[in-house]
C-alpha cells in the first residue's frame, strides 16, 4: 500500500491539522512549541538508537504524536487547571471546549496507560506480564488509530454528560465524572490488549475458568 493510501497515515495528519489549526487560533503556544520540541527530540534520540530506522523525517516518529500532545499539554494544566469550590468540579481554562476535552481525554487516557504498564512491570517476569508489555508496546507506537478512536471516544462522552446529562457548564469536570473516564479508558485500553494480543486473552479464559471451575 502506497503512503499516502494508509488510513492510519491520513487520520494522523488530520489529527495535528485540527490541532495545530486550534491551538494557534487559541495561541496555545507553549503547548504547541512544547510538543514540536518533544517531537524533534525523540526524532534525534531516536535516530542515534536506531539510525536508518528511526529519526526526525522517518514516519515512525509521528505514531505516538499523542504523546507529544500531551506533555505539551502540561503547560495548559499548569496555567488553567483549577478547582472551582462553588461549582464542586475542576476547571481547565485558556483552551477552549475542543483543546479543553482533548487535553484532559490525552491526560486521562496516558494515566490509565502508566497503571497498566506499571502493573506489567510490577508482575515482570511473572503471569502475563511479558505479552502485556508487548501489547501496550503495540497499542501505543504502532496503533495510533486505535489510540485516537479512543480519545475521541473519551471527548465525545464527557462533552455529552456535560452537556446533556448534568446540563452544566461543559467547561467543568467533577470528580465522578473524572472517574468515570478513567474507567472507560481502562477498559477501552484493556479490551484493545485482548482484542490485539490473543496470548492475553487466552490467559484470561483460562484464568476465568479456573476461578469458577477449578
Amino acid at each position: 500500500m502506497m503512503a499516502w493510501q494508509s488510513p492510519t497515515l491520513w487520520a494522523l495528519s488530520v489529527y495535528i491539522a485540527v490541532f495545530l489549526t486550534l491551538a494557534f487560533q487559541r495561541q496555545q503556544f507553549s503547548w504547541l512549541w512544547g510538543s514540536v520540541m518533544l517531537w524533534l527530540g525523540f526524532g534525534i534520540l531516536s535516530a542515534r538508537i536506531m539510525p536508518d530506522v528511526l529519526g526526525i523525517t522517518h514516519v515512525a516518529n509521528l505514531y505516538p504524536v499523542y504523546g507529544y500532545f500531551a506533555l505539551g499539554s502540561l503547560f495548559l494544566f499548569a496555567n488553567g487547571w483549577r478547582y472551582d469550590a462553588r461549582q464542586m468540579g475542576w476547571r481547565l481554562d485558556g483552551g477552549g471546549v475542543f483543546l479543553t476535552y482533548f487535553a484532559v481525554a490525552g491526560a486521562v487516557q496516558h494515566i490509565t496507560f502508566l497503571f497498566l504498564l506499571l502493573l506489567a512491570c510490577w508482575q515482570y517476569p511473572q503471569g502475563m506480564s511479558a505479552p502485556l508489555l508487548t501489547g501496550l508496546a503495540t497499542l501505543y507506537f504502532l496503533k495510533p488509530l486505535l489510540w485516537i478512536a479512543g480519545q475521541a471516544l473519551l471527548m465525545l462522552l464527557m462533552w455529552l454528560h456535560r452537556r446533556y446529562l448534568s446540563r452544566d457548564d461543559v467547561l467543568l469536570f467533577s470528580p465522578l465524572q473524572l472517574q468515570g473516564v478513567l474507567l472507560i479508558s481502562l477498559l477501552f485500553q484493556v479490551a484493545c490488549l485482548l482484542a490485539g494480543e490473543k496470548i492475553l486473552l487466552i490467559a484470561l479464559l483460562r484464568a476465568l475458568w479456573m476461578l469458577f471451575y477449578g
